[in-house]
């Protein structure tokens, strides 16, 4: 399936208008939608654990530059047990990590300073408000707390019946809400409570594992080296569209 026709710039905008939520917090907000994670939506999502399993959807750190890695991460260490403290028997090992915080290949959570559109920020604040040394405001500290709460898995390889999506394919809206449908939960053995996203949930939409040396394995040897729903290359998009469906989801 390949991307949908390109969408006209006053139809994004027109979207943008609907579904954005400037103002609807407060004029000093600076959650966004992480407003709808309440402590008593927090609360809820910790009486669904079962297993107590942790499943981590972390992109390993890649060191290596490629057409989907332009600016690798930078790793080397900066001592080692070689070098012993004095004359005891004590030494310590220590390393150095630098890497850009954004691209398709590191695992990173976009604070609300990060986009731009018109000249200004969420909640309507200048986009002036980030400069060379930072951002005034809206900045991945006030993420600091962490994120949880009740977790939804839209599996679209498994919607389409493949491995993984390829580049330059969309998942479309009717996607994102079959992956969700009574007849999809109903047939992979799933619940309306368990898949049904709603306010206060966050979702995750798995494109496969497409790494390169997943795409040449067997179903059980890319289960087994796929560690995250989304390994990048060249991952393919949500297309802008989607998004009242994803702002309706939340709201209703």
């Amino acid at each position: 399936m390949q991307a949908t026709g390109k969408v006209s710039l006053a139809e994004f905008e027109a979207m943008f208008e609907a579904v954005k939520n400037w103002g609807r917090w407060g004029a000093d907000d600076e959650l966004g939608t992480l407003n709808y994670i309440t402590r008593d939506h927090v609360k809820r999502a910790t009486r669904l654990v079962n297993s107590g399993r942790s499943v981590s959807m972390a992109i390993p750190i890649n060191t290596v530059a490629g057409p989907d890695n332009p600016h690798p991460a930078i790793h080397y260490m900066t001592q080692n047990h070689d070098i012993l403290i004095g004359s005891s028997k004590l030494a310590f090992s220590m390393d150095f990590l630098g890497m850009e915080c954004h691209g398709d290949c590191h695992t990173h959570i976009d604070a609300l300073c990060h986009i731009a559109y018109g000249g200004l920020l969420y909640g309507g604040r200048p986009a002036s408000n980030v400069t060379s040394k930072g951002a005034r405001g809206l900045d991945i500290t006030t993420y600091a707390n962490g994120v949880v709460g009740r977790g939804v898995l839209l599996d679209i390889p498994r919607l389409r019946g493949v491995l993984y999506l390829e580049p330059g394919e969309a998942v479309t809206r009717a996607e994102l809400e079959a992956a969700t449908g009574a007849g999809w939960r109903k047939e992979h053995g799933t619940t309306a409570t368990t898949a049904k996203a709603r306010p206060g949930c966050t979702s995750t939409r798995s494109r496969g594992c497409t790494s390169g040396k997943s795409r040449r394995s067997s179903p059980m040897e890319t289960a087994r080296r796929c560690r995250a729903p989304s390994t990048a290359f060249c991952i393919p998009s949500i297309p802008c569209r989607s998004s009242p469906w994803a702002w309706s989801s939340l709201t209703a």
